[in-house]
């Protein structure tokens, strides 16, 4: 049973974080207070691949290159260096596409507000295709990615923030894409090459995971952390410690090359 005294002030502490979340913009997450637990590795990151570096390095070697799903343009603004390539966006929510423009227009960058399950470009339309965090569909990346093309995604894998499910019944049963996108892809001839890691890592306060679950909604649908407070501190009295509330995260990169030259 939860105090009601330890509820009231945990429900005032989160206010502010409440309203944060209702001005939320872009895809920038460095205000949340997340530190990871393992030692990281030699590229300086908690995953043993660089996924910024790995699709620079793909688009120095292309004409056209699409980031599906570019959120506001932040890592993208990484990738689209200056030189010859032509570079595109898409971003469907119209919170977004404004930020990812304002952003990437100084890059010269085009960007477009569509969907990135059905797109609206033309077959064999790009050298290199890229999603990170973003859901696909395989065989619409087939279809707009030319001979010799290469497609390259970081997402969330299954395993993600798995301690929610013992206090959130609602929480979202995702599909396991790391499985489906890899069989999808060599069943139409691509070659891939794939990586999966987990990883612990501790949010600071109660407050850093309320607001990802504010602005991530479909990781538990109808989340409120009013009515769902209780909910909330059982988690951080079962992860809590001295280094903050510890979940696990976990990414996959995958990269899909098409068969033929480019």
């Amino acid at each position: 049973m939860i105090p009601t005294a330890r509820r009231a002030r945990a429900i005032e502490q989160l206010r502010p974080v409440i309203e944060r979340a209702r001005r939320f913009s872009g895809w920038n997450f460095d205000d949340v207070g997340v530190t990871p637990l393992e030692p990281q590795f030699p590229n300086g990151l908690a995953t043993p691949w660089d996924y910024v570096a790995t699709a620079r390095e793909e688009a120095s070697r292309a004409a056209r290159v699409i980031d599906l799903g570019t959120g506001g343009g932040e890592v993208y603004s990484r990738i689209a260096l200056p030189g010859e390539t032509r570079f595109i966006a898409s971003e469907e929510w119209h919170i977004n596409a404004p930020v990812a423009r304002d952003r990437l227009a100084p890059l010269a960058v085009d960007v477009v507000r569509a969907s990135s399950e059905i797109t609206p470009w033309a077959e064999a339309s790009f050298d290199v295709v890229l999603s990170r965090h973003e859901a696909i569909v395989p065989e619409e990346i087939i279809r707009i990615l030319r001979p010799g093309g290469v497609f390259v995604t970081q997402q969330v894998g299954k395993e993600q923030w798995r301690e929610l499910e013992s206090f959130f019944p609602n929480r979202t049963v995702f599909p396991d894409h790391f499985v489906e996108y890899r069989r999808a892809f060599e069943a139409a001839g691509l070659a891939v090459t794939a990586h999966y890691h987990t990883w612990h890592a501790a949010y600071a306060t109660l407050g850093d995971i309320a607001y990802m679950l504010l602005v991530a909604p479909w990781e538990v649908p109808g989340f409120d952390p009013v009515r769902d407070i209780d909910r909330l501190l059982a988690l951080e009295d079962a992860h809590g410690g001295d280094q903050g509330i510890v979940m696990t995260l976990c990414r996959y990169l995958m990269v899909a090359r098409m068969p033929g030259r480019r």
